[in-house]
């Protein structure tokens, strides 16, 4: 079993405070570490160790003509207690997550409710990034069946989640739980299995004191979850876009005919290549037909002319093409921001300039 506040201990003390919350639609095989988040597999953790304090029940108020009363304090403990599963059932039937806040947030004082509701969202905004990386590595655009759920949720909680915050001066810690999800959850499948082995302990996560690209590629895992968590292949498909617009020019607006060279850059091993892949991207944007005029282009027929992806194309297999073949070339784009994550994008530019240079002399030999 996993003691926690061994884990977090700093010398002879534990840590001021660590936070343990649930993961949906993820069946882990074995502890891993990403960067500052630890990840474990249901039923693991000595719950005993993080001595929960019991919260109140409706028997522990004033009842006046069959209405309890409560107030303050108490009414927001007791907000908390209904909302959650037991700790028990909790601990026992879900993977964890554990990481020390990187914000002071949690010791603000909360007077009501709706103030755990904000920490809640806090704290699993904070550790989806670490499930933006797992994402990025295990699941697929056109699986949303394999999808974890979101840092906090349980099973079948919708839009509640839950989490343990321990104090370290206290060696004490409460449950707070509440309606924190603030977009729709995926349902479909059963989520994503890992077994034992598949995802190594890594060191860090990119972010922005890495340096300029740490936190574009921060970002860029962040929209590439967004992708995945559409709830329709349409909407899917224009997040799609907004990512590959993203990766092209992250601090400005630039047009697609642009872009598509900057993401070509990344892809194409030869001037053929290179070539191919700009008539390619033509039909993901804004493509008329030589003879007739007729739009082709994918995201212009989405959104300047109203039609649903499955109107453009109804095989699902198809779809299923088209997205994993744009999710590989996202993929290979992110991969080498990450390599390059402590430069700054004045870098990525000329590297992109040198690429398309080279690309071009090649094809004149």
């Amino acid at each position: 079993m996993i003691n926690l506040v061994d884990e977090f201990r700093d010398g002879a003390q534990a840590k001021e405070a660590f936070v343990v919350l649930p993961v949906s639609r993820l069946e882990l095989e074995s502890r891993f570490r990403i960067g500052r988040f630890l990840f474990m597999p249901a039923g693991t953790i000595n719950v005993t160790e993080l001595n929960i304090a019991k919260g109140p029940e409706i028997d522990d108020f004033e009842v006046q003509t069959d209405i309890a009363v409560m107030h303050g304090e108490s009414l927001r403990q007791i907000c908390s207690s209904m909302a959650a599963p037991s700790c028990e059932e909790l601990f026992a039937e879900n993977a964890m997550i554990a990481f020390q806040p990187e914000s002071m947030c949690y010791k603000k004082t909360r007077t009501d409710h709706q103030d755990d509701v904000a920490l809640l969202a806090s704290l699993s905004q904070e550790a989806e990034r670490a499930l933006d990386y797992i994402r990025f590595h295990f699941c697929r655009f056109d699986l949303p069946e394999t999808l974890p759920g979101v840092v906090g949720t349980w099973a079948d909680s919708g839009a509640f989640c839950c989490g343990v915050i321990f104090d370290g001066n206290s060696g004490t810690s409460e449950l707070i739980a509440g309606e924190a999800v603030l977009h729709s959850v995926v349902s479909k499948g059963l989520g994503l299995e890992l077994q034992a082995g598949q995802c190594m302990d890594i060191e860090s996560l990119p972010v922005p004191t890495d340096g300029e690209v740490g936190g574009i590629v921060q970002h860029a895992l962040y929209l590439f979850s967004d992708v995945m968590n559409a709830n329709t292949n349409t909407s899917k498909y224009l997040r799609l876009m907004t990512l590959i617009e993203f990766l092209a020019a992250p601090f400005s607006y630039q047009q697609f005919k642009q872009s598509k060279k900057d993401i070509a850059a990344h892809l194409a091993g030869s001037s053929i290549e290179y070539e191919s892949f700009l008539e390619e991207f033509k039909q993901y944007s804004d493509l008329k037909d030589a003879v007739t005029g007729e739009q082709k282009g994918l995201r212009t027929l989405l959104v300047h002319h109203g039609r649903f992806l499955e109107d453009i194309l109804p095989n699902e297999r198809e779809r299923a093409t088209l997205f994993l073949k744009l999710q590989g070339y996202l993929s290979k784009v992110i991969a080498d921001l990450m390599k390059c994550k402590t430069q700054s994008w004045s870098e990525i530019i000329e590297f992109r300039k040198q690429r398309r240079t080279a690309l071009s002399n090649a094809g004149t030999e």
